[in-house]
């Protein structure tokens, strides 16, 4: 099954589009109005499933979670697709190549995911720190990247420890977290595959 998710973003003209990356890494976009796709071009980190969001802050940024590549990059739409620094490497070992899934916390130079799947980017309410929340599915565990300081924490499940339970992020388990969303409150809810829930996220 390949998995594909949209996102509302702005092109360098600044006209808004809703953006989608296929399985083949062509980015394609549409508007609502006419609902015509219009080809972009075809992504440097090439086929992978892919899952994306965007950037409250910069609707010309749409971040993507590669999955079998266990990395996460950046497209820069006010660059043009054949501009080396249109895709760049976000956090995840091995370069646009990617690596081999594995679970480690730290910087971004030795963190490492398994299957990652959608992404979620907001700022910490208490640092006002930019901070992206990943759904890391085969490690069954939620995973915060700052992108302030590079480093990878884990906020919710214990790494490669599949189950189900409640409580903080030491005591918590998960079972193929899929999905996150912020609400307009801004609680953060997780969709467990897995054990088939929402679970909502909290910080005490």
């Amino acid at each position: 099954m390949w998995c594909y998710s949209f996102v509302r973003a702005k092109d360098a003209k600044g006209e808004e589009w809703i953006y989608c990356r296929a399985y083949d890494g062509t980015l394609f976009r549409f508007k609502f109005e006419d609902r015509v796709y219009d080809v972009v071009g075809v992504c440097p980190s090439g086929a992978v499933d892919n899952f994306i969001c965007g950037d409250p802050e910069d609707n010309t940024k749409i971040y993507c979670s590669l999955k079998q590549k266990n990395i996460v990059t950046c497209l820069d739409l006010s660059k043009d697709i054949s501009d080396p620094g249109f895709e760049t490497v976000v956090c995840g070992v091995g370069g646009m190549g990617g690596s081999v899934g594995d679970f480690q916390d730290g910087h971004s130079s030795i963190a490492k995911m398994s299957y990652p799947e959608q992404i979620l980017l907001t700022r910490d309410p208490e640092t006002s720190e930019k901070i992206m929340y990943i759904c890391d599915s085969k490690n069954c565990c939620v995973r915060q990247f700052n992108l302030e300081t590079n480093m990878m924490t884990t906020v919710a499940g214990i790494g490669k420890q599949k189950g189900f339970s409640t409580g903080s992020p030491k005591e918590s388990k998960l079972n193929w977290p899929a999905g996150i969303c912020l609400s307009p409150n801004g609680d953060i809810y997780i969709a467990d595959a897995g054990n088939r829930v929402i679970m909502k996220l909290m910080f005490l």
